[in-house]
């Protein structure tokens, strides 16, 4: 047997799986397959002969295929001499020359072979008699009572003589003259004020549109939820046709106009804060980052300012000091330098100087002068070492170290004048001194004599 039916969009194909096995039939796939969705589409997509060929030669046996369209089910059980098929009665009287009914009981337990129930075939007589009821089902057409005015001439016409006469003529079946009347009658009352709705959600909400649940009490004093699909507010999205909220967009992204299904990137230098209908420019001192799209300060050693897209180190000789999301890089006062791009200025080592503002390195004193600090800001600094004494004035005027005669001690900085002319000297300069045990003469206060007993 191969069995073919309608797909499963249609209410159809479920009614036949859960009268014939039960409810959950054709979610569990059980009893008998369906054929590949290969063999399925290739199937579909034939036409004339290639259909006759395909089921004859390479339809698989005892698998079901689907169809939404009846005609092609029908076509596909005329060609197979093994073709099963549940279809509307419309189609089947439309081409009933060409097709043999299965007469059915409507015993529940056993087949038709052991049942002692009648068989009955499906024929107009039997469907309206309801004598053939397995495969009977009614339709029903569910009206909000605030469309009548939109589908009451559609029923009016519907249920009406001649709209009953062509029911018949395409093959479907009308209602006995009880259910017609009742029918007539509920289109005539039209709306129904005792319902009480029972709200549903949607299926999907379309792009840049999202769920909305809105809490009412209704005329009947009892809580309900008003569920519709709405456009997204400005900055919020929606991508997908899932009955769902709309989101807001991520930090660094923004939606300007209602109904967006995506968010847009804000420009360099621009940033928004989570949910934001528009962008606002990075304060000075700040820039976007690449990855959390936000406004993050700048780096020790870099500026922004609004002329700016980007963070910029700092030029050589200045620095920020330190501090981050600085707007602009202060210079390097003298005693200190900073390398381009630094964080703070350095001070100069002992040996170093700066005398200027801005100075990208510091200056060295020539060897062997040296200086008694770090952070020097003056050539005037750098000294003699200990264990010598300036002689032929200071190191810039082309002074030179000599070394401490014996008998003497010479401090750091110390300096020949000073020792000539005391008076010359402050209390933190210094001159070559003499050691314990020795002696010199004021005339020649560094010719050193050692003294005896």
């Amino acid at each position: 047997i191969n069995p073919y039916g309608a797909g499963d969009l249609s209410g159809t194909h479920d009614f036949f799986g859960q009268v014939v096995f039960h409810e959950n039939w054709f979610p569990a796939r059980e009893y008998f397959p369906s054929c590949s969705d290969a063999d399925i589409h290739a199937l579909e997509a034939l036409r004339g002969a290639d259909v006759e060929h395909f089921i004859k030669t390479q339809r698989k046996p005892n698998c079901y295929i689907p169809s939404e369209d009846d005609d092609a089910l029908l076509e596909y059980i005329e060609i197979d001499s093994g073709g099963l098929a549940y279809v509307g009665v419309a189609h089947y009287m439309l081409q009933k020359d060409l097709l043999a009914t299965i007469s059915i009981a409507s015993d529940a337990l056993l087949g038709s072979r052991d049942t002692l129930d009648a068989l009955i075939a499906p024929t107009y007589t039997s469907l309206l008699d309801g004598s053939y009821a397995v495969f009977t089902r009614d339709l029903f057409m569910n009206i909000d009572n605030q469309a009548w005015d939109l589908v009451r001439d559609y029923l009016h016409f519907g249920f009406s003589d001649e709209g009953q006469k062509m029911v018949v003529e395409l093959g479907d079946l009308t209602p006995n003259a009880a259910v017609l009347a009742k029918m007539r009658q509920h289109v005539k009352n039209g709306e129904n004020k005792q319902v009480d709705y029972v709200p549903v959600a949607p299926d999907k909400c379309l792009h840049g549109t999202g769920l909305n649940e809105t809490p009412y009490v209704n005329q009947f004093g009892r809580d309900k939820v008003r569920y519709t699909c709405d456009a997204c507010v400005p900055g919020t999205f929606k991508r997908n046709i899932v009955a769902e909220a709309c989101r807001p967009c991520i930090a660094g992204t923004f939606s300007a106009d209602a109904g967006s299904s995506d968010c847009a990137i804000c420009a360099i230098g621009h940033t928004a804060l989570e949910g934001s209908p528009k962008c606002d420019i990075c304060q000075p001192g700040w820039v976007r980052n690449s990855t959390s799209l936000a406004c993050v300060p700048c780096a020790a050693g870099t500026t922004r300012n609004m002329s700016m897209l980007a963070c910029t180190p700092c030029a050589a000789g200045t620095s920020t000091m330190g501090r981050t999301a600085s707007q602009e890089c202060m210079p390097c006062i003298p005693g200190t330098a900073a390398l381009a791009g630094s964080k703070e200025c350095k001070f100069c080592t002992r040996g170093t100087y700066s005398e200027q503002v801005g100075q990208s390195a510091c200056d060295a004193c020539a060897p062997p002068f040296s200086t008694a600090h770090i952070a020097q800001a003056s050539n005037a600094s750098c000294m003699c070492p200990q264990g010598m004494y300036g002689k032929n004035g200071i190191y810039v005027q082309g002074g030179i170290c000599v070394s401490c005669p014996e008998g003497m001690t010479c401090p750091f900085g110390s300096r020949e004048e000073f020792l000539f002319d005391p008076a010359l000297a402050g209390p933190e300069d210094a001159h070559p001194l003499v050691k314990e045990g020795f002696m010199t003469r004021a005339f020649a206060p560094l010719t050193v004599y050692a003294c005896f007993n």
